[in-house]
């Protein structure tokens, strides 16, 4: 938690000189830690968190307030694996696709629960 808090502050720095930016064809050098970078209008920072997912943190307050929630949806699986499978030359992918979501529906359901199974879009 005290290295995210420390990072809370080195974003600060960052959306702070950002900020300063007058237009967007503008660029401003920054000291960043003894490094000087230059500050362009399209800098971003992206998070991802899974809440409740093992092994993560809640992010502090300090950080948390850095960034505007989004709410995501449920992928469809199907649809991708089709994609996947069609990009990779499979004639039949949308019946593929449909088959390969039922079988990891079922082995996510009906196998017992052990860290190393990964049922979920990193199988796909």
């Amino acid at each position: 938690v005290e290295v995210l808090s420390v990072i809370a502050q080195q974003l600060l720095v960052l959306f702070g000189a950002k900020g300063e930016l007058k237009s967007f064809s503008e660029t401003k050098e920054v000291d960043f830690e003894g490094s000087m970078i230059t500050m362009k209008p399209a800098f971003n920072v992206f998070i991802t968190m899974n809440p409740g997912y093992a092994g993560r943190t809640e992010l502090p307050d300090n950080l948390k307030a850095l960034f505007r929630p989004v709410a995501m949806m449920v992928p469809e699986y199907a649809l991708i694996g089709e994609i996947m499978l069609y990009s990779f030359g499979f004639d039949k992918a949308r019946e593929l696709a449909r088959k390969m979501v039922v079988t990891f529906q079922l082995s996510s359901e009906q196998l017992a629960a052990h860290d190393h199974y990964d049922f979920g879009m990193r199988a796909v």
